[in-house]
């Protein structure tokens, strides 16, 4: 549908002597497309989710900022400072199981997430980031290339495994939810379940 008319397969623009008279977008500049795409990669969340960011303003402007990979970065620069500069902890199966463990409750957060099981907030977010990023750091700073395979293939096969299985698990969780929906447990069901929620209200009442 185009200006109040069907039209299947191609868009009419009305003109008045010979002017378009449809509402175009300004064209943005050069300057302003590199501002937006920068602004893009440090946030990397689209409008609808920019309440998973840290919004700084500076003279007038906003910057989002991600809420976990600012805390990542944050995790990974500080461990590597302490690990390499001041205590330095030498990688082995038992160290980096540790360091595997700091990194699951961010896959956990992360994951439940995007499963819209739960919405997170920017404290856990930064939290969980955190823990990455100082896992992370530690296996950096132990210069071990086999550490650094390891690593790479476990989160490889993870996200690419998470993001192949995610959208099945989201289109089978709307399924169940709309059946849950359109059949609603029996009155006596729900009603049975609401005395059993409130047993101490009973007793007051005598029942």
């Amino acid at each position: 549908m185009s200006n109040g008319f069907l039209i299947p397969h191609y868009r009419v623009q009305p003109t008045i002597v010979g002017v378009n008279v449809t509402n175009q977008t300004p064209q943005k500049s050069r300057k302003q497309r590199l501002l937006d795409t920068i602004h893009l990669l440090i946030s990397h969340h689209d409008p609808p989710y920019m309440h998973r960011t840290w919004a700084i303003s500076f003279r007038g402007h906003t910057l989002h900022i991600c809420a976990r990979c600012s805390a990542l970065l944050v995790g990974i620069i500080l461990s590597l400072y302490i690990h390499i500069f001041l205590i330095y902890i030498p990688i082995t199966p038992i160290t980096f199981l540790g360091a595997f463990l700091l990194s699951l409750p961010a896959v956990v957060d992360w994951s439940t997430q995007t499963l819209q099981m739960r919405e997170s907030r920017n404290p856990m977010r930064a939290l969980t980031g955190f823990l990455l990023g100082y896992a992370v750091g530690f296996v950096l700073s132990s210069f071990n290339i086999i550490y650094y395979l390891i690593v790479v293939v476990l989160y490889s096969g993870y996200t690419l495994g998470f993001g192949a299985l995610a959208p099945r698990i989201i289109r089978w969780r709307e399924k169940r939810h709309a059946l849950h929906e359109d059949n609603p447990p029996p009155l006596s069901i729900r009603a049975s379940s609401i005395d059993s929620e409130n047993p101490v209200r009973d007793e007051e009442e005598g029942f």
